[in-house]
């Protein structure tokens, strides 16, 4: 059984985003499963489709974005603004002159807004998971530690409407 009151008290009392992963070891959680036990004010469930209105606004706006892709041996991050943003079929693909990610929409089960209390303010991010749990990307407002976020990213993320979070 998960503490879940003190996974959120400790969640609340973060100072760094890097702390996250002590406290999923800590509470013995998955990541999505401390998302989903978080609470609205730490995180809530946004459609499978928000990826998509979040590339075009942000794109849009020029606001220059984080997206951090892994899989066991590696993690890609890449940092700037996007230039294009077109759906092919099943695959949204974001680019500009120098990255181009390509998602495969029908494989998002979730997807996640998700707050984190930092020295420098909140941090938050567009989280997206497959059916297993697994985690496809996260996708964050591009910021240097000592600096907020850019008040457009969190516009962006404002504007994605909640979905309720099945029981």
């Amino acid at each position: 059984m998960v503490d879940v009151a003190g996974l959120r008290s400790a969640w609340s009392g973060m100072q760094d985003t890097f702390e996250f992963t002590d406290l999923l070891r800590t509470f013995e959680v998955t990541r999505q499963q401390a998302i989903r036990l978080a609470g609205p004010a730490l995180a809530h469930r946004v459609p499978r489709a928000a990826v998509r209105e979040l590339f075009t606004w942000v794109t849009a706006a020029g606001t220059p974005i984080m997206i951090y892709v892994s899989n066991p041996g590696t993690v890609h991050i890449h940092s700037g603004p996007l230039q294009r943003v077109q759906t092919m079929g099943r695959w949204l693909v974001a680019r500009n002159e120098r990255f181009r990610v390509q998602l495969r929409t029908d494989r998002i089960a979730t997807a996640w807004v998700v707050r984190k209390p930092t020295r420098d303010g909140i941090v938050s991010s567009l989280e997206l998971f497959d059916r297993t749990g697994e985690t496809i990307a996260l996708v964050f407002g591009e910021r240097k530690p000592g600096f907020p976020e850019p008040p457009t990213w969190c516009a962006a993320l404002a504007r994605l409407p909640s979905v309720s979070t099945p029981g």
